[in-house]
């Protein structure tokens, strides 16, 4: 390649990535302001199981669900996380001696139950893209569904009209949190990264 088409190459690269990175600045500064403070909060959401059956009935149903319906009683707001602890090994990890198992899956059920708000983005992977959904209600307990390990739910707004995004579109720190072993957790430091992916839509 000669020198002088070489120089020119880089000199657009340079351009391109200048307009870029004036884009995301712009849109970090306007986000900050027009978002309010529980919007800035964002977590990221994996419905498990059924082969990708549950996050088709989700976009249906306008809601998300997460598995372990067998615990009842977990809505009762004066439980504590250890309470928490105590219901889900009694019904699910009753040979749970270092109580590992049962505190991992606390968590879990502590974050959706408690820690997700009203107006918090979550971030809804499947394999290859995800979709971003606002949340619209308090955590409730539809009894009809516990059969199929569905009864804990939110209902939510599906932002984009529902278009998956790949991944590509989402910045670096965005996939490395995705790619958690973990399935609701708090990713708010992220939220201009959840918010601008977006823009793929």
């Amino acid at each position: 390649m000669k020198r002088g088409k070489k120089q020119q190459i880089i000199k657009k690269e340079k351009e391109l990535y200048s307009k870029e990175e004036h884009e995301w600045r712009a849109f970090v500064i306007i986000s900050k302001n027009i978002l309010s403070s529980n919007e800035r909060r964002a977590f990221i959401f994996k419905i498990v199981g059924s082969r990708g059956c549950k996050i088709r009935i989700a976009l249906e149903q306008n809601e998300i669900m997460i598995r372990w319906s067998k615990a009842k009683g977990l809505l009762e707001k004066k439980l504590i996380f250890e309470d928490f602890v105590q219901i889900i090994k009694k019904v699910y990890f009753k040979k749970d001696k270092r109580n590992t198992r049962s505190i991992k899956t606390a968590q879990e059920m502590w974050c959706f139950l408690r820690e997700i708000e009203v107006g918090s983005y979550v971030v809804v992977p499947t394999k290859q893209r995800f979709y971003i959904a606002r949340i619209d209600s308090e955590p409730f307990f539809d009894e009809k569904y516990v059969t199929v390990n569905a009864a804990y739910r939110r209902r939510v707004e599906w932002l984009g009209y529902k278009i998956p995004i790949p991944y590509t579109r989402a910045s670096k720190a965005l996939r490395e949190k995705i790619a958690i072993s973990k399935n609701c957790y708090e990713i708010s430091e992220l939220i201009t990264d959840v918010v601008y992916s977006m823009r793929a839509i």
